[in-house]
């Protein structure tokens, strides 16, 4: 069987979501796998360098865009964290690039990522999900998703 290393930072969390697909991986596909953990900033240059045959990287957008993420997959991208190269990839980023309405973007986006993860250079493990709640008679408070900020400077009561 071949035997394949896993990078994972050394996260206890991350580490255990990589053993479990570990064990998920060598029941299905057979093959030897060892998991070895390094530090963060280790994982991405070896990453970054092309040193690795799998990592489980977390990856994130500067900017919660879903456009931003994908574009660090374009050959034209100085990231191109895993050295993926593909023109059918590019050119649906650059389809949701000049895409008219939402709708088209959010579609052509769909497809980039669809793109990725059937070629298996990407195979979402997870994902962290944020919610602001408040009632409808709150208001005076500003959301910025980008920089996950909640601005209660100007907070108040409807009706006050």
């Amino acid at each position: 069987a071949p035997t394949i290393t896993l990078l994972c930072p050394e996260d206890e969390a991350i580490k255990t979501l990589a053993s479990y697909a570990i064990q998920q991986w060598q029941k299905v596909l057979g093959a030897y796998i060892n998991l070895k953990t390094v530090p963060l900033s280790q994982l991405k240059s070896e990453v970054a360098a092309g040193n690795c045959q799998m990592a489980l990287y977390p990856f994130q957008s500067s900017d919660n865009s879903a456009s931003t993420l994908l574009n660090g997959f374009a050959s034209y991208s100085r990231a191109a964290l895993p050295h993926y190269r593909s023109k059918d990839y590019d050119a649906l980023l650059t389809s949701a690039q000049s895409a008219a309405d939402d709708q088209a973007i959010a579609l052509a986006l769909s497809e980039a990522e669809s793109h990725l993860t059937s070629a298996a250079v990407v195979i979402p493990m997870a994902f962290e999900a944020s919610c602001f709640i408040a009632r409808s008679e709150v208001d005076g408070f500003a959301l910025s998703f980008a920089g996950r900020n909640v601005d209660l400077s100007g907070l108040g009561k409807s009706g006050d």
